[in-house]
């Protein structure tokens, strides 16, 4: 009984004010989202609106699936595209008219998202334009910096287009979230932008279609209308840029070449004389000079990437870049010497890995007070170290040649991951108290230290220890039980370690252990302490006699004894019985 009161609307945050005003009321807000058509109602709307049915051969087919995949389930689409269509005579006017459409959307249908740009404010458009030219498919933290360094403000503006309708967040892959927008809301984006100057594409704001790029810069035809330029390099063998001129391109904020990783490498000839002082984001995989323009100033840099590249020098000394949050170099294997990041008080993350050439860390990285990640893996050259600074999460010197750590580093309270894999040349770690209250994982595979120091028991947040293939390491300290964080713990092929500690009080969460590969001759009873253990594997352990009575008291799921040729026999499991056990 009563009545019901039906309100449609674009923008989420109206319904939700709503649903504030009428809390506790007699009838709450409810608010149901109006879900696409699949693909056969598609199919049905689509139909009734063209007035006819398609044969059912290949061309028709093949034509009937783009449609429905290009209009993505939205009705008007259909509707709209099914009146156009109803005039075609033939599969070829039809294949036509929907090149068309790509090309050239229907102004109707446009019109209708329109409203929905134009009520959004200056921040808003510039992100959704700059997610229709730059960002679509991009993981959503990616495209959130990027926007962030160019001076917007993503997440209120993603957070306002997602609540017009405009874009959507879809999880790809499993495990990231990234940007998604319809084709014809993209298509209004770039019609917005296209309005702006239709006969000249050096008069527009962004510059993101191969063609108008190459036309602005083998031309020397851009304005300081241009703040933005992106260019997918997958698409092309070759890009010849032989003098670009960036100079009156003064408000250029945005440069961005990239390519697909599965992709070809584009070989790019230029001689570059200068880029502008107003670059606030530049992303330049493989760049082809030895340094940037020596005239550059990166004063408004936010963020540079240029992974892969034949640079010797980044830039000349004096430089200022203040602003700078975020570089990566990784795999520039002619780099010399770290750039200088002295006046990048800034800075956050510093990613160096596979930089053959660098042999040491700038001391005055001690006092970038921000810098938060430094990634030094396979810097094969890579001797000394210096002091970190204090809000140091994240430290990867995996692969390095540094033998001595400085101990600073074992009092960065922040760190939440410290990576020294394959560092061969560390044979000891501080036997000095440790501060790592954060540490969650650490990685000690491949070093050449023989045991862990008696201070490892002040790690309460350790969650993972990894020590793999330490062919020198003989034993752990007595004090492991206290770790009572611990979650996985191996020493497979650890071919020097005999026997394992006795387990003095209950460890709950450690869940998998692995001892395969090593030269223990049996396992304590108070292996029984272990009571979250989960998965234990002893495989290849050639030297393992025994096992005690209480391994039956681990309630395991994964159990892995394959190689061990002296056990000869299982211990009596008196009245206890093992299920659900793979071997």
């Amino acid at each position: 009984p009563g009545s019901r009161i039906i309100i449609t609307t674009r923008d989420k945050q109206l319904l939700r004010e709503m649903q504030v005003l009428r809390k506790g009321a007699d009838h709450d807000v409810k608010v149901y989202e109006v879900q696409k058509l699949n693909c056969n109602e598609a199919l049905q709307l689509f139909h009734m609106n063209a007035s006819q049915r398609f044969n059912l051969g290949a061309d028709s087919a093949a034509f009937l699936r783009a449609v429905v995949d290009y209009a993505a389930g939205i009705p008007l689409a259909l509707q709209i595209w099914g009146s156009l269509f109803r005039r075609c005579k033939s599969q070829q006017e039809r294949d036509c008219l929907l090149n068309k459409l790509r090309k050239f959307p229907n102004q109707k249908l446009l019109n209708v998202y329109r409203v929905s740009y134009d009520a959004l404010d200056e921040n808003e458009r510039e992100i959704f334009l700059n997610i229709a030219c730059f960002h679509k498919e991009e993981a959503i933290d990616d495209a959130r910096r990027q926007l962030d360094a160019c001076g917007l403000f993503a997440d209120s503006g993603i957070k306002t287009l997602i609540d017009m309708s405009l874009i959507q967040i879809k999880n790809k892959y499993g495990n990231r979230n990234f940007l998604w927008m319809h084709d014809v809301i993209q298509e209004m984006g770039w019609a917005i932008v296209h309005e702006q100057c239709p006969e000249e594409p050096g008069k527009r704001s962004r510059l993101w279609n191969l063609d108008d790029v190459c036309h602005v810069l083998g031309r020397n035809t851009g304005t300081e209308k241009v703040h933005s330029i992106s260019v997918n390099l997958s698409k092309i063998k070759e890009l010849n840029l032989r003098a670009p001129d960036f100079t009156k391109m003064y408000n250029l904020r945005f440069l961005k070449f990239y390519r697909r990783y599965h992709v070809k490498q584009c070989n790019v000839r230029l001689n570059l004389k200068s880029l502008p002082s107003s670059l606030r984001y530049l992303c330049w995989p493989a760049y082809p000079l030895k340094s940037l323009p020596p005239k550059f100033s990166s004063e408004n840099l936010v963020e540079i990437s240029m992974p892969n590249s034949q640079l010797q020098r980044l830039w000349n000394e004096g430089q200022n870049p203040r602003n700078l949050k975020r570089i990566d170099l990784r795999d520039c294997k002619q780099l010399v010497e770290v750039p200088d990041l002295s006046k990048s008080v800034n800075i956050e993350t510093i990613d160096l890995p596979g930089c053959l050439q660098l042999v040491e860390v700038p001391s005055y990285f001690k006092v970038l007070h921000k810098l938060g990640s430094l990634n030094l893996s396979h810097c094969l050259n890579l001797k000394i170290l210096s002091d970190m600074p204090h809000n140091m999460r994240f430290l990867n010197l995996d692969s390095t040649a540094v033998e001595e750590l400085p101990t600073s580093i074992f009092s960065l309270e922040k760190l939440v991951e410290l990576n020294l894999e394959c560092c061969e040349g560390i044979k000891n770690l501080p036997n000095s108290s440790w501060k790592l209250n954060s540490l969650t994982s650490l990685y000690l595979c491949g070093t050449s230290i023989e045991g862990l120091p008696l201070s490892i028991d002040c790690l309460s947040s350790v969650a993972s220890i990894q020590l793999k293939f330490c062919k020198r390491l003989v034993s752990l300290p007595t004090s492991i039980y206290k770790l009572k964080s611990l979650e996985r713990l191996s020493l497979e092929g650890c071919s020097s370690f005999r026997n394992f500690p006795e387990i003095l009080e209950p460890m709950k969460r450690l869940e998998d252990l692995s001892l395969s590969l090593t030269e223990i001759k049996e396992l304590p009873y108070s292996i029984e302490n272990l009571v979250g253990l989960k998965t234990l594997r002893l495989y290849e352990c050639k030297s393992l006699e025994s096992l005690p009575s209480s391994i039956y008291k681990l309630n395991l799921t994964i159990f892995a004894l394959d190689g061990c040729c002296r056990l000869k026999r299982m211990p009596p499991s008196s009245a206890i019985l093992w299920s659900s056990i793979r071997g």
